[in-house]
């Protein structure tokens, strides 16, 4: 059997994607056993309304937190940060870890880590969101950065 050149390139196609998938789904599988993540964040972007005003900022802040014995399977998590440290709820859905934190004061902090690797690096894309409100006054801010697996 003679291979010709468009039936080559179809073959070389697959074998590019079965090789994708399958270098996806090793990222994927790493980030669901993950037991321990560092996250540093880089960059985050706040709106605030005030009496109805909206303004936006983009800054630069860092911070980091550390998410450990993550298991999947009660549907918990640990965080550590600067602000001390507090239980969560972890998930994964939608091809990602999804981890919930609801502050005593009623606040929510969503954190997605993605199994896909932040450029030139083996550590993974987050992103993070809390919500807050008072009175006339409501504020939300969403930080990204990358998550290292610790264990």
């Amino acid at each position: 059997m003679t291979i010709t050149p468009p039936t080559r390139t179809l073959w070389l196609l697959i074998a590019f994607c079965v090789s994708s998938a399958t270098r996806a789904d090793g990222l994927a599988d790493r980030l669901h056993h993950a037991r321990s993540l560092r996250c540093s964040f880089t960059d985050s972007a706040v709106t605030e309304y005030k009496r109805g005003l909206r303004t936006i900022r983009v800054t630069h802040d860092k911070g980091s937190a550390v998410f450990d014995d993550i298991d999947l399977q009660r549907g918990t998590a640990r965080a550590i940060g600067n602000a001390g440290a507090a239980d969560l709820k972890a998930m994964w859905q939608a091809n990602a870890l999804w981890l919930f934190l609801q502050a005593p004061n009623g606040d929510l902090v969503l954190t997605t880590v993605f199994p896909t690797y932040m450029a030139g690096t083996n550590e993974f894309i987050v992103i993070e969101s809390r919500h807050w409100a008072i009175g006339q006054f409501a504020s939300g801010e969403q930080d990204s950065g990358s998550c290292a697996v610790l264990d």
